[in-house]
């Protein structure tokens, strides 16, 4: 089997858990034309912790998107999508 099979063959699912937290901060992306697939911790107990989680999943996507390398798009994510 060739790579590009393998790759095709691959099945993929995300899921979260509040723990004993009241709401879920945490946020997952998987995108299967890309094959980028990514689970951001929101930090429970923080203020605003889903919002941060969440816009760490679109910044990276948006910048992998775009042609950017994903350690890249990982320090834009960490500098807040700059």
């Amino acid at each position: 089997m060739s790579t590009a099979e393998m790759h095709k063959a691959l099945i993929t699912s995300a899921g979260t858990d509040v723990a004993r937290r009241k709401h879920n901060e945490d946020a997952f992306l998987v995108e299967r034309e890309t094959g980028l697939g990514i689970v951001a911790d929101g930090v429970g107990g923080h203020q605003a912790g889903e919002v941060a989680s969440g816009i760490s999943c679109e910044v990276v996507s948006g910048a992998v998107r775009a042609g950017v390398d994903l350690c890249e798009a990982v320090r834009r994510s960490d500098r807040g999508g700059l």
